[in-house]
């Protein structure tokens, strides 16, 4: 009796399964919030956005990318943070038995609660974390104004 080596496909009913799984607890943990709602489904970094009193922070997890395939665009009180996480596995014909990481092309973007001065943001990035600093743009105070009756 001779056995037939077959291929294995990489896109099991199990592993679609899995994504499933993966995407809902991905939903459950992040939750819904003004800031970040429209979050993309699939590959996205995941970030935090934090009041610093003069400024606000965004911190972004993209590790294994390169820092020139990342774009921070910021228009208003939006901020937008695209780029494209590129796999790094040659085609080599090979199966995976296990495969989680992801790849592909994300953009986050988020309405700020406040006025921001993106002229002033500075962007660092290293060891796979990205940091936006925006500074706060500072509330006009209502100007009064003396009316003499004559």
């Amino acid at each position: 009796m001779k056995l037939l080596a077959t291929k294995r496909n990489s896109e099991t009913v199990a592993s679609r399964f899995s994504d499933l799984e993966n995407e809902i607890n991905r939903f459950f943990e992040r939750g819904w919030s003004p800031v970040t709602q429209g979050a993309p489904s699939g590959w996205y970094p995941v970030l935090d956005v934090m009041d610093e009193g003069e400024s606000l922070r965004v911190v972004v997890e993209v590790p294994g990318m390169n820092k020139k395939d990342i774009r921070i665009t910021s228009e208003a009180e939006t901020l937008t943070i695209s780029g494209e996480r590129k796999s790094d596995q040659k085609d080599s014909g090979g199966e995976f038995y296990h495969r989680e990481r992801t790849y592909g092309k994300f953009s986050r973007s988020m309405k700020f609660p406040v006025p921001v001065d993106s002229s002033k943001a500075k962007a660092a990035y290293v060891d796979g974390v990205l940091s936006v600093e925006l500074p706060k743009v500072e509330e006009k105070q209502p100007k009064s104004i003396k009316v003499e009756v004559k």
